[in-house]
């Protein structure tokens, strides 16, 4: 991850970004922890929420006005702030290219391609400029009938 990615990001990308919705408070905390960071940040930030002993990872559309209302108060944007506001307005079904100059860039891509690759969500590869293909069919075996050819050319 580029060194113009903020901490808060790489640390998001590291231990709270994946497939999962809830982590085990205690196991993250002492993770960041150990590496002098507080947990409190990500729930300032509105990237985790915590209910009990679980950690609840918030989606991008669930940040969305955490987001905006830092937008609207001229707050620096994070660039997980940015990969999220992209995956909402995507979402929402307007398209990102409007988007692409104030919030997008390199960091931007590599981020959502980094969550692309923990998560499956194909919207963060959209983000990250990548093209999803439908994966090609597989051509099964040949049934036991075509390899021996039966009904084949009379002829023979």
């Amino acid at each position: 991850m580029p060194d113009s990615v903020d901490d808060i990001t790489k640390i998001y990308c590291m231990y709270i970004a994946g497939p999962r919705v809830s982590i085990d408070y205690s196991d993250l905390h002492k993770r960041l922890s150990k590496g002098g960071i507080d947990i409190g940040i990500f729930m300032e930030e509105k990237l985790i929420e915590k209910k009990k002993e679980k950690v609840i990872v918030l989606s991008p559309l669930d940040r969305r006005e955490h987001i905006e209302t830092k937008i609207n108060k001229g707050k620096k944007l994070l660039t997980i702030d940015k990969v999220h506001l992209l995956y909402a307005i995507y979402k929402e079904g307007k398209p990102i290219s409007k988007y692409w100059d104030e919030y997008g860039g390199d960091d931007v891509k590599k981020v959502a391609d980094l969550i692309y690759r923990k998560t499956g969500d194909k919207i963060y590869a959209k983000i990250s400029g990548k093209t999803i293909r439908a994966p090609k069919k597989k051509k099964g075996h040949p049934t036991l009938d075509a390899f021996l050819d039966v009904g084949g050319d009379k002829n023979d």
